[in-house]
């Protein structure tokens, strides 16, 4: 089955991404050419998948479990917004108003209360990317 609608259920899921996949249910759920590589820093072992044709990385943690998953395109949904068919500006507003906690940087910001980060391009005003994790995968 190959992913198109994304529809975010915070700390849940992700389209068809269920975050208690393993690593083999995910490559199977997205069925795409995939490049595959380890992130290592410290003693924080990361594992990933990204799969080309689809634009996605997945993260797992070292027991192959689904960590957080990253959009670089796509139909990316929560609460019925589509989020890069928005301006940063607009998608910052929104989760202003339903997450009091939201972390701003300056290359975007993340919302703990959603699971859900957003980093973009300050030149066009537009989301590069969008990632969807798990509850405490920031912890």
């Amino acid at each position: 089955m190959e992913l198109k609608a994304h529809e975010i259920a915070p700390f849940y899921s992700i389209g068809g991404i269920v975050f208690t996949d393993c690593r083999e249910v995910v490559r199977k759920k997205i069925n795409g050419n995939f490049m595959h590589g380890v992130y290592k820093v410290g003693t924080l072992i990361e594992l990933y998948d990204y799969f080309t044709e689809s634009d996605i990385k997945v993260l797992y943690n070292a027991n192959e479990e689904v960590g957080a998953i990253e959009f670089y395109s796509g139909d990316v949904r929560f609460l019925g917004k589509n989020l890069f068919m928005h301006s940063y500006v607009e998608l910052e507003h929104f989760f202003q108003n339903i997450d009091n906690d939201l972390e701003l940087s300056d290359m975007g910001f993340t919302s703990y209360a959603f699971g859900i980060g957003i980093e973009y391009d300050e030149l066009r005003n537009a989301p590069i990317s969008v990632i969807v994790f798990k509850r405490d995968y920031y912890g």
